[in-house]
């Protein structure tokens, strides 16, 4: 059995942009063998030494065509992922089966495609997840709930490899400038709920203000996948750590009630706890 840190051989899932692109090139740049998965195969701005593969993780077939056409794999990135919006009682079930299709039962595809070679060689599975998996909010709540049975699994997941010196490790990325952050639509002006769909908005507007760079993340999975101390945790990037202690700090009900109530007060209560006026761009 080979440790973790002398894996060699990584495939990054969703690697056409943002995230995976930029942790498909990080990893080639750290000197692990790479192959970016992709349901387009597209080489703009990749290296020579980057292979890629033609990967639909929503598809059985897809999934056992690529894994078998990239060999064993010592390090897998699950990184393909959708984030759509919408309040519950705004958010199709046909939405919800998409979503958890992708985020999580894409996740547990690919794992179990290279968990037999992960387990002899004491490989790694890094699944990028979102810190709302643990700060729940409103409009996104589909989202952060694939994202937490993600975590769920994760540490299940951990569990059944440490015995064998397999690894798994959940990076939480904030607010990031990538793609699928302008594919994202808000929730309907419509709805119902449009009071707490205008509290996350402010905030989710505030944060992506400031949004990190893709390579923030990508580093943290360099980390994953190289070094065996890295925690089982990651959260990385803009807001990602300030809303988490913000979490932290307030019960469930007071949580709940911080961003369900008007926006004028949710406003007073951001301004109070980060100092950001939401009114203000």
């Amino acid at each position: 059995m080979t440790s973790p840190a002398a894996a060699r051989t990584a495939l990054v899932t969703g690697a056409s942009t943002g995230i995976g692109r930029a942790s498909a090139l990080a990893l080639h740049a750290a000197g692990l063998t790479v192959i970016a998965a992709m349901r387009t195969p597209d080489r703009t701005g990749l290296p020579d030494g980057v292979r890629v593969v033609e990967l639909d993780v929503d598809d059985d077939a897809s999934v056992a065509a690529a894994f078998e056409a990239a060999g064993p794999v010592d390090v897998l990135v699950n990184n393909a992922g959708t984030s759509p919006t919408g309040a519950t009682e705004d958010f199709p079930i046909e939405a919800w089966h998409a979503l958890f299709e992708t985020n999580l039962f894409g996740a547990v595809r690919c794992t179990r495609a290279v968990l037999p070679h992960v387990r002899a060689v004491g490989g790694v599975i890094v699944n990028i997840s979102s810190f709302v998996a643990r700060v729940s909010h409103p409009a996104m709540g589909a989202y952060g709930a694939s994202k937490a049975a993600l975590e769920a699994w994760s540490e299940a997941l951990g569990a059944e490899l440490v015995a064998f010196g397999g690894r798994v490790v959940v990076i939480e990325p904030g607010a990031i400038r990538t793609p699928i952050q302008q594919k994202t639509q808000p929730p309907p002006r419509e709805s119902v709920y449009r009071d707490a769909n205008r509290n996350w908005g402010l905030a989710s507007q505030s944060i992506h203000a400031r949004a990190s760079d893709p390579e923030v993340v990508a580093a943290a999975v360099v980390q994953a996948a190289t070094d065996p101390s890295c925690p089982f945790r990651v959260p990385v990037g803009q807001g990602a750590a300030e809303l988490l202690a913000w979490r932290e700090k307030l019960s469930d009900e007071a949580w709940i009630a911080t961003w369900g109530q008007p926006t004028d007060g949710f406003v007073a209560a951001y301004r109070e706890e980060f100092g950001v006026d939401l009114r203000k761009r």
